[in-house]
C-alpha cells in the first residue's frame, strides 16, 4: 500500500509537492483541489492542470473523457452544445449529432 510522504502533512510546500501538502510526491493519497497549483494533471484530484498550472473543473473542451461524456468531450452532459460526430461513441441517441446511437454504441 502506498504511504504518502511524512512531508505532505506539515503545511508546509516542500519536497517536489506541487502545492502545499499535495500532488508530487503526495500524490495519488494527497491530491490537490480545483484552484490549487499543479505540474501535471495526476497532481489534481479533477485530473485537469490547465494551462496556468492550476487544478480546474473538468469541461466539455478539456480533451479528456470525464464527467459522464458519452465520448471525449461530447455527449452526456455536453449535450446539446457538443454532440458526438459519427464514429464516436454514444449511449443515447441525443449524444450523436446524427440522432443516431447504433446498438455497438456508435454515432451514426
Amino acid at each position: 500500500m502506498f504511504a504518502p510522504d511524512p512531508t505532505c502533512n506539515d503545511g508546509l510546500l516542500n519536497q517536489g509537492e506541487a502545492d502545499t501538502d499535495c500532488g508530487g510526491p503526495c500524490t495519488p493519497i494527497r491530491t490537490c483541489d480545483i484552484g490549487q497549483h499543479c505540474n501535471v494533471s495526476t497532481d489534481c484530484t479533477s485530473g485537469i492542470c490547465n494551462s496556468t498550472n492550476q487544478c480546474d473543473n473538468p469541461t466539455c473542451n478539456d480533451g479528456l473523457l470525464n464527467q459522464g461524456e458519452a465520448d471525449t468531450d461530447c455527449g452526456g452532459p455536453c449535450t446539446p452544445i457538443r454532440t458526438c460526430d459519427i464514429g464516436q461513441h454514444c449511449n443515447v441517441s441525443t449524444d450523436c449529432t446524427s440522432g443516431i446511437c447504433n446498438s455497438t454504441n456508435q454515432c451514426d
